[in-house]
């Protein structure tokens, strides 16, 4: 089954070079945008698994409104936040376990 991909950007080189670069058979491309300010209501009626964020040029990391996708999203959902400037990479995953002994918890930390 195919990543289902949306990307929210600023600048169309990056989109091109991104689309480019992940033109892969187990990628399914939903659609980009942008508009940072839609970008939340077009990702919740998509529900792309898998969110590529180019940070804004002094933004300070990845809005608000897109962290709130992981706690408003029923299915997990992976938001990477990538940063032109130090090209540095974000990562923000929801998942969901089921925790049936104290164990679990160390599991999980380590």
């Amino acid at each position: 089954m195919p990543r289902q991909l949306f990307m929210v950007w600023t600048n169309p080189m990056f989109r091109d070079f991104v689309h480019l670069l992940l033109d892969h058979p187990e990628i399914e491309w939903l659609g980009t945008t942008s508009n940072y300010a839609s970008a939340q209501e077009t990702i919740h009626m998509l529900h792309p698994d898998t969110i590529i964020v180019e940070e804004v040029e002094g933004g300070g990391g990845l809005p608000a409104k897109l962290i709130e996708l992981l706690e408003t999203e029923s299915a997990p959902v992976r938001l990477i936040c990538v940063s032109l400037d130090d090209n540095r990479l974000q990562i923000y995953s929801r998942e969901n376990w089921i925790v049936s002994e104290a164990g679990d918890l160390l599991r999980l930390i380590l």
